[in-house]
């Protein structure tokens, strides 16, 4: 794999871990959402189908060194976390969001 293709992964699982710490940090605004649900599921979703991506194809790179583990801490445990946000507002997690 070229050089500008490994920056371009790593800048992006950047991007993602920032985007998961910005979600997990809007619960308080999110008490007071009428629509809960499609909030998340708008916000989450694209991590969750990025998180395939990194199973698919993020296991071989990391076992090459191509991505150190502080690239991929940020989607492990992902469910258990998103689990945790529905349980703090009260609402049962949507069928969507379960991987």
């Amino acid at each position: 794999m070229d050089a500008q293709k490994e920056w371009m992964w790593r800048e992006r699982f950047k991007e993602v871990a920032g985007d998961i710490k910005k979600y997990e940090s809007e619960v308080p605004f999110l008490e007071d959402l009428d629509n809960k649900h499609q909030f998340i599921v708008d916000r989450w979703k694209p991590i969750l189908n990025y998180r395939m991506i990194w199973i698919n194809y993020g296991i071989g790179c990391a076992r090459n060194d191509f991505i150190s583990r502080k690239y991929l801490a940020p989607f492990q445990n992902l469910n258990l976390r998103l689990e945790q946000l529905y349980q703090r507002l009260g609402i049962e997690i949507p069928e969507v969001l379960r991987a």
